[in-house]
């Protein structure tokens, strides 16, 4: 039950049943679920990024600890054919988090895509700044020339 509620908020009954009557002619197995409880309720605060695929392919991009991925699932869910998976990436501080949440969308095309592409995020992550500050973050290509990168920067930074 514990594992089912921490994972889908949902106690899932018969499932918890089966998985009961099984751990008790498997005690490996009772171990194994113990540990993966002890490790969910661990990264319950854990500061991460992460990503959320819906049913109809859209993505949507965060930061923050679990609890936050799960309302962002439940909540966009509702418009895009609900939470297909999900995937989280601890980091080392809401600064490095930020850094990550900003390169998955812009390894996703970016944002304000206003139906085109797949990406649901609507403005872009203080990760941006972070990584242009630190010299760090994902490429997409090749170089541009000075104009268009000056283009657009411009047009990201009406984003922010």
């Amino acid at each position: 039950v514990t594992i089912n509620y921490l994972t889908t908020g949902s106690p899932g009954l018969a499932m918890a049943a089966r998985e009961t009557i099984e751990g008790a002619f498997n005690p490996a197995k009772t171990l194994k679920s113990v540990d993966k409880v002890y490790q969910l309720l661990k990264k319950q605060g854990t500061v991460g990024s992460y990503t959320i695929t819906y049913g109809n392919g859209k993505q949507y991009h965060g930061k923050g600890p679990l609890k936050r991925m799960e309302e962002s699932a439940k909540s966009k869910g509702k418009d895009n054919g609900g939470a297909d998976k999900a995937d989280f990436k601890e980091a080392s501080s809401n600064r490095e988090a930020f850094k990550d949440e900003a390169n998955r969308i812009k390894a996703a095309g970016g944002v304000g895509q206003k139906g085109k592409g797949n990406n649901l995020n609507k403005i872009n992550s203080p990760g941006k700044k972070y990584n242009e500050q630190d010299g760090t973050g994902v490429t997409t290509g090749a170089s541009t020339s000075t104009s268009s990168s000056r283009a657009q920067q411009k047009q990201e930074s009406r984003w922010l």
